[in-house]
């Protein structure tokens, strides 16, 4: 699972491993990002940009009711 905090012209990931990505947006070309920080850190880390952490998001995830063919779809992209 990943998640994603857009900010001016950055862009933050978080996956479910702890990894952390920094990308500096070009809006001149919109299919453009330059990677300019990758580290290892503390799933806390996103706290700043969201309300619930992954951990918890996740769990939420698992206990509602979603359509299996949905959650088949989630899964082969890596999603869950």
């Amino acid at each position: 699972m990943m998640r994603a905090h857009y900010d001016n012209r950055t862009k933050y990931i978080w996956d479910i491993l702890g990894n952390i990505q920094k990308y500096k947006l070009m809006f001149d070309d919109p299919c453009y990002q330059e990677l300019v920080e990758e580290r290892s850190g503390n799933l806390d880390d996103e706290s700043e940009f969201f309300n619930v952490g992954m951990e918890e998001y996740r769990r939420q995830l698992k206990t509602r009711t979603v359509d299996n063919a949905v959650m088949e779809d989630l899964e082969d992209l890596g999603y869950l």
